[in-house]
């Protein structure tokens, strides 16, 4: 290999090869001058400018060394080693590889007990997410129920609620519900006429129908005829009037309250 030590001769043998003449002493100590970096860049700077390819540059680097322009290297004196030290040495190397192995496992120790550790930590952050997640389903189904039961709690007050007020208003219908009839007797051709049934809703709720029954008695008192009129959507505290059939024979009129249908969608 070409470097400070042998740039030298180097530069001499190119110059050789060239010129067919040695290099001069200024050439050679400006070559010299350079650091082994330098003078790579240099060398391959000189065989640009020469025209010389990789190839031949490598070939007269090898002619060179092989040359006697390459000066012998040194011959280091054989020196003798004690048993001595050869065994410390030995056991010196063989104690640092146990020590470099202890300190291996020592490290994957380390990193595998920090690994289980960080996994333990995200495992028990998991389950405390997934126990929370769990509480909140319990909660939100345990909320549902609640609110169902209200509602069907609710709806059964309002079912026995409305149960007892058509109870209270059936048992006691003629306190809620009264009917009157007035009509015209006509003295000196007999017979009545202008006949009205009223119906009076005492209650607070809305009456769908109430059938009236209404008897039309001769002068001896016998009962000439029967009549039934229906009175409809008859209002809360309200009072509903309608036209009954006339007759020609009759002389007075009894009126009986008759079926009474209440609207139970308004209880």
């Amino acid at each position: 290999m070409i470097s400070g030590q042998n740039i030298r001769q180097y530069i001499n043998f190119l110059h050789e090869k060239r010129y067919n003449a040695p290099a001069d002493e200024e050439l050679l100590d400006r070559w010299n001058s350079l650091n082994d970096f330098e003078i790579i860049q240099q060398l391959q700077g000189l065989y640009n400018f020469w025209g010389i390819d990789n190839i031949t540059a490598a070939m007269y680097e090898r002619l060179f060394i092989q040359s006697p322009y390459l000066p012998p290297m040194p011959q280091a004196e054989p020196t003798e080693i004690a048993s001595d030290n050869i065994g410390n040495t030995k056991t010196k190397r063989s104690s640092g590889l146990r020590n470099f192995i202890i300190g291996l496992i020592a490290i994957a120790v380390l990193i595998l007990a920090f690994f289980l550790w960080k996994r333990a930590g995200t495992m028990s952050n998991t389950n405390t997410e997934l126990q929370k997640r769990m509480q909140q389903v319990k909660d939100s189904i345990s909320q549902e129920q609640a609110i169902k039961l209200q509602q069907e709690q609710e709806a059964q007050r309002q079912a026995y609620e409305k149960a007892q007020k058509i109870k209270i208003i059936k048992d006691n219908i003629g306190r809620f519900v009264t009917q009157k009839v007035t009509y015209n007797y006509d003295g000196f051709f007999g017979g009545i006429d202008d006949v009205h049934v009223t119906v009076s809703n005492n209650s607070d709720f809305k009456i769908d129908e109430v059938t009236v029954q209404l008897s039309y008695i001769k002068k001896n008192g016998e009962l000439y005829d029967t009549q039934y009129i229906t009175v409809s959507n008859i209002p809360a505290r309200g009072q509903k009037t309608v036209s009954a059939p006339e007759s020609k024979r009759g002389t007075s009129m009894n009126s009986k309250l008759g079926k009474v249908v209440l609207d139970e969608h308004d209880i």
